[in-house]
C-alpha cells in the first residue's frame, strides 16, 4: 500500500462518511420516535465528537484493510463493503433495534446510514489506493 495516498483517501472517506451521517442518521431519523437518552441531550458537543471519531475510525480501519489486502478496485472494494455490513452491521443493529424496541424505520435507516457509509469507504479506496 502506498502511505503517501492513505491521508488523502481517509480525508475524502470521512468528508464522504460526514455527509451520508448527515442524511441517513440525521434527516431520516428527525421526528422517527427514535431512543430518548438524556444523558446525551444535555452533552451535544460531546455526542458530536464521539460521532465524529466512530467516523474516522471507520475509515482509517476499511482503508486501512483495503490496502492491505489489496482491494484498490472497485468490485473487491464494493464487495468488502456489502460483506462487511452483512456479517457486522446487520446482526448488531437488528439486535439492538429489536432489544430497545425501536421503530422499523429507524432500524432501516440506520441500517442504510451504515451501508452508505461503507460504499464511500468503498469509493474512497477505488480512487486514492
Amino acid at each position: 500500500m502506498n502511505w503517501s495516498q492513505y491521508g488523502p483517501a481517509a480525508l475524502a472517506a470521512f468528508l464522504a462518511i460526514s455527509v451520508t451521517d448527515g442524511l441517513f442518521f440525521g434527516l431520516l431519523m428527525r421526528g422517527s420516535g427514535g431512543l430518548r437518552r438524556p444523558w446525551i441531550d444535555g452533552h451535544r458537543l460531546a455526542a458530536f465528537v464521539l460521532a465524529r471519531i466512530g467516523a474516522v475510525l471507520t475509515a482509517l480501519v476499511f482503508l486501512f484493510m483495503c490496502g492491505f489486502f489489496g482491494l484498490s478496485s472497485l468490485q473487491p472494494a464494493v464487495m468488502f463493503a456489502i460483506g462487511s455490513w452483512i456479517a457486522i452491521v446487520v446482526p448488531l443493529v437488528a439486535q439492538a433495534g429489536l432489544y430497545l424496541k425501536l421503530g422499523w424505520a429507524l432500524i432501516v435507516a440506520q441500517l442504510l446510514g451504515w451501508l452508505a457509509r461503507l460504499l464511500a469507504c468503498a469509493a474512497a479506496a477505488y480512487y486514492f489506493l
